[in-house]
């Protein structure tokens, strides 16, 4: 019997580039029992491909490894309640990112500007006005940049020493040993150059506080950057769940009603949903009849009847009718859950350039620590160049070389386009799909709602037995203006200032249209189905017509006008014929301009 494969989405703190990625996932499948692992830099998540087992002892193994690799694992805290699982972990992953965006916006307002201030220093002391004038002596204006580029270095720039220290402890490398070096040993023999200018052979003049504290503005700016990206995206997944009501009204077994918290809802609840309400999650109706948005599913405008029997979606919108429901699917179970997890598996999946970067960077840092020294060594002996441009050109290789963009291009790209996508309501099943885009050609679209404008409007008028537009649209805007449903509004507001007639009686027909009494003549209007189970005899060319427009994806209303003595809504015992039609309305989500 094949083993039971599970699939852990699990936080990863500490990474910064695609080095880190290669690291965290070396460190996951060395772990017996792990298929695959996949750690996406932009998520700052690994997902983990396990055999199903002693789950706490498998999280006890992955989150042991992934400390010795030098970065955290952030294990949940116990077992989710039901419908908690998908809003908890987004809440606090957005909690995480927000807290970083804050402290890196902190860290790059200081290091622009102390690094401003001692750039625009170094550049003012080599001007032929500060040589002439000298109004302060270069050692003092060495001892006031220094102070200005320790703050730098010690507060913006720890970040970059301590992943680096972190890392050097399992004898690795990465960016941040570049970064730490390179600017580490301009800080470090700068600070020496001004505080022992007799302990090296080299002009005063010669400090590179200025360097030190540009490089870690620009890279601090880049990481704000890329964590301002993460976290819109986050908002955007957070915008999903809002789709989803808080609260929940159910039938108790004892028949009475009680609101409850979404989180606390269970399969086979009974839940009552009232006209105007967020549906909570999916299930079966068991009472009532109404019409439902699910254009945040679907994408089709037009709302979709549901009877008892139908299946309603968590997250839609309930428009004119009370239903009762039984819930079969809730918490992460449910389908909106389920997108929302689409999402983020596609955010964590991996493009095939991806996997070319993960191989560039797992080598890129060693050989650029290598070519710094060699360059260092080559200007010294074989250049006969002096100790400091050798360690200047040193330090050249190592922050020029650093791969911010190899590391960040691809994955922040990645979770952009698809946060960005399902803001939108585009889903990407997996990043292949979203590299493959670049190379489409043709684009089929089979829902409404993407290139229409997302609102019903009446597309056509057509009359029988000599009647007029304007008359089909005075009687049909009356007996629609009573009803709150998309198809009676479109058909209400083509009708406009046409609609001046008296409506002494109205009924809504659940699931079939609506009835009403004008100046004393009962009138119907609504679907085939309502004309059939009256009776309403239907001409050769009204079927005709009538085909077409369905073709064309369009919703038929037919109006029939009362032919009996007798004006007045019918009752349920009347069912003889006593309507002849004298029109239908067509009634589509109309192509935008923009399209």
């Amino acid at each position: 019997m094949e083993p039971r494969i599970e699939t852990l989405s699990l936080p990863i703190e500490g990474m910064t580039c695609a080095s880190c990625v290669a690291r965290v996932e070396k460190a996951l499948l060395k772990i017996d029992g792990v298929e695959s692992a996949s750690v996406n830099l932009a998520t700052e998540k690994a997902s983990v491909r396990v055999s199903a087992g002693d789950a706490a002892a498998m999280l006890g193994k992955l989150k042991t490894a992934v400390e010795e690799a030098g970065y955290t694992l952030v294990l949940p805290a116990s077992e989710p309640a039901a419908g908690t699982s998908d809003d908890t972990e987004l809440a606090r992953s957005a909690e995480r990112k927000q807290h970083e965006y804050k402290l890196l916006k902190r860290d790059f307002a200081i290091s622009a500007s102390f690094g401003a201030f001692i750039m625009g220093m170094s550049m003012l002391s080599m001007t032929g006005w500060w040589m002439r004038t000298e109004p302060v002596s270069i050692g003092t204006l060495n001892t006031i940049l220094f102070l200005a580029a320790s703050v730098v270095m010690f507060i913006p720039g720890k970040r970059f020493f301590r992943a680096a220290f972190t890392i050097a402890r399992h004898g690795q490398a990465d960016m941040n040993t570049l970064v730490a070096t390179g600017t580490g040993v301009a800080y470090v023999f700068s600070s020496v150059v001004t505080l022992f200018p007799q302990a090296l052979p080299v002009h005063v003049h010669n400090v590179y506080f200025d360097t030190a504290s540009t490089i870690i503005a620009l890279i601090v700016l880049g990481r704000m950057l890329e964590a301002r990206a993460k976290l819109r995206t986050a908002d955007a997944m957070k915008s999903l769940l809002k789709l989803q009501p808080r609260t929940a009204r159910i039938r108790t077994p004892e028949g009475s009603e009680r609101d409850l918290d979404v989180a606390s809802l269970a399969v086979d609840d009974v839940i009552i949903v009232r006209p105007g309400e967020k549906i909570p999650v999916d299930g079966i109706v068991i009472a009532g009849s109404t019409s439902v948005d699910e254009s945040m599913i679907t994408g089709e405008s037009l709302p979709v009847e549901k009877t008892q029997g139908a299946r309603v979606i968590g997250g839609t919108i309930n428009f004119n009718g009370s239903i009762e429901f039984r819930a079969q699917a809730v918490g992460g179970s449910t389908v909106l859950s389920q997108i929302i997890r689409l999402v983020e598996e596609a955010q964590g999946s991996k493009a095939p350039i991806q996997a070319l970067a993960d191989r560039i960077s797992a080598v890129f840092v060693p050989v650029v620590m290598a070519l710094s020294v060699l360059t260092f060594i080559g200007w010294l002996v074989f250049g006969h160049a002096e100790f400091t441009r050798a360690m200047i050109n040193a330090i050249a290789v190592l922050i020029i070389a650093c791969p911010c963009a190899l590391g960040l291009a691809t994955p922040t790209a990645i979770i952009v386009g698809m946060g960005r996508g399902a803001s939108q309501g585009i889903l990407f099943r997996n990043v292949e799909s979203l590299e493959r885009a670049s190379s489409l050609q043709m684009i089929v679209f089979d829902k409404t709602g993407t290139l229409t404008s997302g609102t019903p409007r009446v597309t056509d008028v057509i009359g029988y037995d000599n009647r007029t537009e304007n008359d089909l649209l005075s009687v049909a805007g009356a007996i629609e203006s009573r009803s709150d449903h998309p198809i009676a509004r479109a058909i209400s507001e083509r009708a406009g200032n046409l609609v001046g007639r008296n409506v002494t009686q109205f009924l809504a027909l659940s699931g079939l249209g609506l009835e009403a009494t004008i100046d004393g003549t009962a009138y119907l209007a609504g679907s085939p189905s309502l004309m059939e189970e009256r009776g309403v005899a239907l001409s050769d060319a009204a079927r005709e017509d009538a085909l077409a427009l369905s073709r064309e994806g369009k919703s038929i209303v037919f109006i029939a006008e009362s032919t009996s003595a007798s004006a007045g809504i019918s009752t349920q015992a009347q069912r003889e014929p006593t309507h002849r039609l004298i029109g239908l309305i067509g009634v589509a989500d109309t192509i935008l301009e923009s399209s």
